[in-house]
């Protein structure tokens, strides 16, 4: 497989896999902390599980393109600074 790249970051597909697997493993350790008891008369138990999980992986997602997005905003900072520093000869 290639490896991809994001915000001019290459992210290798297997971290790409671990990373979709971690987010899953964390709404599924939520989601079993819930009671849902407290919630089942307002909504089914597996509706709202299926809610938080969505939330979940919307908001890591936004959280992480939003980080590599910084991320990258700061490199070209620094490459700015440095060539305004040291100039080429």
């Amino acid at each position: 497989m290639k490896n991809r790249k994001k915000n001019d970051i290459t992210i290798d597909p297997e971290h790409e896999e671990n990373y979709a697997s971690m987010i899953e493993d964390l709404a599924e350790a939520v989601t079993e902390e819930i009671d849902h008891e407290k919630n089942e008369a307002i909504e089914p138990f597996e509706q709202y599980v299926l809610k938080v999980r969505g939330r979940m992986h919307t908001d890591i997602k936004a959280f992480r393109s939003r980080f590599a997005k910084g991320y990258s905003v700061l490199l070209d900072e620094l490459v700015r600074d440095q060539k305004a520093h040291n100039p080429p000869n």
